[in-house]
């Protein structure tokens, strides 16, 4: 795939949502009002505009995934040039970081679906590194070097991509940018070889994914010791307290052997991302380890994602990096909320977000319906937020409650849905002290 550059992007984008700030960059869900798709662009900071080796990084990070097709890495459109801002454009995945995944206070997924997982992603690694990138077929040799459950993403379709290659090394064509071995990456999930400056080999994302699989089997991090002389007993330590329900035979053996060797100290040790994809593989085939991930995202990650916070852009901290990306931007730009093109659960959960961001929403509600009706799994969360604010305590005083005329429109957008937050932002409804939203509610529950 040939990454498409250009010296300035010639129209704005709508910011949907700002998802994920890292060290240099923001990455935002936006809609292109040239055809309404939703994408995710990364942006870089304004404190790093004037930084050269920064800049160079993002375009290598941009060019680098234009080289790579794999179903577990995103797919790259472009890097363009927008009001003196440099942005990496990319599919957007309707998902959450495996990080969500690890919250103490929830249980930790089936050792299954955490082995499953991991293999994508060693997929994923595998073919980052040994892509040919240059016109005599030389592999690309990426190394990503950070990562983490935070930079691995799953879908609630139960898709897995591996995302941020924003310090990653490899070779490729036109490369700006010039790669030494430091200390970058997160702390828990960092190969002690790194912190020798050893030059970086596969063996150490390797590593930081037996790390990752560690926290999916255990709950928390790992904390392995550096020091050459505990390593290995404080490691063999922490396999033996995994949690490996619903794991049978000799797999309850071959999964902490595995994961031990992915973490040992000595990077020659370690299988390499094929070993990994064969060992977990053979797991699966005789010791019944396979899962159904897509049925494990439907039951988990959709709950989780339909359910996560979301703030309004303007009102994002982050907002002033990225508000250049509206520049131009029609006073009277209305979203394309029945366009034909919306063929994904993404793609209408994008547009019902720009639209409910315009006064007259209320009055597109019977297009919106049809068009959410052809798409079950569109994400409530905005319009529950809404009702929550409508059956606010009135001791609230500085909550300002929405106008009744919205209230009742989200009560019919949400009408035939039965999942446990949006039934209990409804509940919350049948007192309101308008009889009509209070009858709607209750109407609305006597239904399901």
């Amino acid at each position: 795939m040939a990454l498409r550059m250009t010296a300035e992007h010639n129209h704005p984008y709508q910011v949907l949502e700002i998802v994920a700030a890292g060290t240099f960059g923001q990455v935002c869900i936006v809609q292109d009002v040239a055809d309404g798709r939703p994408l995710a662009v990364k942006v870089l900071k304004k404190e790093f505009l004037r930084n050269q080796k920064v800049m160079a990084r993002t375009r290598d990070e941009a060019r680098l995934l234009s080289v790579l097709d794999h179903p577990n890495l995103l797919n790259t459109e472009g890097f363009f040039v927008m009001g003196g801002h440099p942005i990496v454009a990319m599919e957007w995945v309707q998902g959450i970081p495996l990080s969500d995944l690890c919250d103490p206070e929830r249980p930790v997924p089936p050792a299954a679906v955490s082995a499953e997982i991991i293999r994508q992603c060693s997929l994923a690694l595998d073919a980052a590194y040994t892509t040919p990138a240059g016109p005599e077929g030389e592999p690309l040799h990426l190394v990503h070097r950070d990562i983490k459950p935070g930079n691995i993403l799953i879908s609630v379709d139960g898709d897995v991509k591996v995302v941020d290659f924003g310090i990653a090394k490899g070779n490729f064509q036109h490369k700006e940018a010039v790669t030494v071995s430091v200390v970058l990456g997160a702390r828990d999930y960092n190969a002690p070889e790194r912190l020798d400056g050893d030059e970086d080999q596969p063996s150490l994302d390797v590593y930081s994914l037996g790390c990752t699989l560690y926290r999916l089997l255990g709950g928390t991090e790992a904390f392995i010791s550096m020091n050459p002389n505990r390593h290995s007993p404080r490691l063999e330590e922490a396999s033996a307290a995994l949690a490996l329900d619903g794991v049978r035979g000799a797999a309850r053996l071959l999964l902490p052997d595995l994961l031990q060797q992915m973490c040992a100290y000595d990077p020659t040790e370690r299988p390499s991302h094929r070993e990994v994809v064969e060992r977990i593989e053979d797991m699966q085939t005789r010791f019944g380890l396979d899962c159904d991930l897509r049925a494990f995202a439907a039951e988990t990650v959709a709950p989780l994602y339909h359910t996560r916070g979301w703030v309004p852009p303007t009102e994002h901290p982050a907002w002033p990096d990225v508000a250049f990306l509206e520049a131009g931007l029609p006073a009277d730009h209305e979203p394309q909320v029945g366009a034909a093109a919306t063929t994904t659960s993404g793609d209408v959960d994008a547009r019902l977000r720009v639209a409910l961001s315009t006064p007259e929403w209320p009055s597109q509600v019977p297009a919106m319906r049809r068009l959410l009706a052809g798409h079950p799994r569109w994400d409530p969360t905005p319009l529950v937020t809404l009702l929550r604010e409508a059956s606010a305590p009135a001791w609230q005083l500085w909550k300002k409650p929405p106008p009744t005329h919205k209230v009742a429109a989200a009560l019919e957008l949400l009408r035939g849905r039965n999942d446990a937050v949006t039934v209990e932002a409804v509940r919350g409804l049948i007192r309101h002290k308008n009889p009509e939203i209070a009858a709607s509610a209750q109407a609305l529950l006597d239904a399901l």
